[in-house]
């Protein structure tokens, strides 16, 4: 019983990883670059961080958002 129990929560935590991480998905595919012309314009400031890292910064925090999800 124990043994299925945990298959039971990893599923879990799986399935709720890939529900945060499809919205995250969906959600950049959305809001791309090539659909906002106006913020290639935008003044940003010297501290900005480059645009190689938003990816896989907001990888990592949907990820982490999914594992908090399977824990609640």
């Amino acid at each position: 019983m124990e043994s299925n129990q945990k298959l039971s929560s990893v599923w879990k935590f799986i399935f709720t990883i890939i529900l945060c991480e499809s919205v995250g998905i969906i959600s950049g595919l959305l809001a791309s670059a090539s659909n906002n012309f106006w913020f290639d314009k935008v003044q940003k400031p010297t501290w900005n961080p480059p645009a190689y890292l938003f990816g896989p910064v907001w990888t990592i925090l949907y990820l982490l958002m999914g594992i908090s999800l399977g824990i609640i």
